[in-house]
């Protein structure tokens, strides 16, 4: 009879992060995902045809979660600066919990269509956020300034995060304080 294991396609997302962030993406191989998965290569493979499969389906099912919170904050009924400060917050901890798989879709961005492909993917729907928070902004002078500019706008709060990701809890609430107020100042709330 076969061995039945639970929950095996999570096991493998989560190695998969696990691994790819430690190693990057072309020092991973499927061989190790599957060994810290507790399962068979062959298994691996079931699930995942290749490990360029594996690795956009880990980040577009990350970024789902990450943009499920984003959007609910978005349409809720909150003022608009705490609004930008759980924006900030949420994205904060989502790219760390990612462990550093964004700057490996940064890093080959410009070698692989379907890296750039993912990466327009998310910054379109960052560009969203972005233009509902810009067009929630009260001052017509900030909306009609930003509107051209959300792309550039989402692009920088996505890479300051990146940037200012710190391993010290301490530094990591300066730095999200800063970038949310950043974000203020430019939308002309402060």
């Amino acid at each position: 009879m076969p061995k039945v294991i639970d929950d095996v396609e999570k096991r493998i997302q989560e190695a998969g992060i696990k691994v790819f962030s430690v190693r990057g993406y072309v020092d991973t191989d499927m061989k190790t995902i599957a060994k810290e998965a507790g399962i068979a290569v062959g298994t691996l493979y079931n699930y995942y045809p290749s490990k360029k499969e594996l690795f956009f389906n880990i980040l577009e099912i990350s970024w789902e979660e990450t943009f499920f919170q984003l959007d609910k904050i978005a349409n809720s009924q909150k003022p608009l600066d705490k609004k930008i400060d759980l924006f900030v917050d949420i994205l904060y901890k989502e790219i760390n919990k990612r462990q550093g798989l964004g700057f490996e879709l940064i890093r080959f961005n410009n070698t692989d269509p379907q890296i750039k492909t993912e990466l327009d993917k998310i910054n379109q729907r960052f560009e969203k956020l972005i233009l509902v928070l810009i067009q929630e902004a009260d001052s017509e002078e900030a909306e009609h300034k930003l509107l051209s500019e959300e792309a550039k706008l989402s692009k920088l709060v996505v890479l300051s995060l990146l940037v200012l990701n710190s391993d010290c809890e301490k530094e990591q609430k300066k730095d999200k304080e800063f970038l949310a107020a950043f974000v203020k100042r430019i939308l002309y709330l402060d």
